[in-house]
């Protein structure tokens, strides 16, 4: 298994990163638009994957910050 190192980075900095290049995520990945408002806040990246699927990415850099439960 390859070890990876842990480093102080922040939401803003993986957003930037993802949006110059999606393809690494997923061929195909195009970037739409990030920071969309939406009813409940802000989409922070929306992409296209190559099947013309809507994407939404919720970025975190903490381990658990609540938003995702119901």
């Amino acid at each position: 298994m390859k070890k990876y190192k842990v480093i102080d980075i922040s939401e803003t900095q993986v957003e930037e990163m993802i949006r110059k290049a999606p393809n690494l995520i997923e061929e195909g990945l195009r970037y739409v638009d990030h920071q969309k408002r939406a009813g409940r806040g802000p989409l922070d990246v929306l992409f296209v994957d190559s099947g013309n699927a809507l994407i939404v990415a919720e970025l975190k850099v903490i381990e658990d910050d609540g938003i995702l439960k119901i």
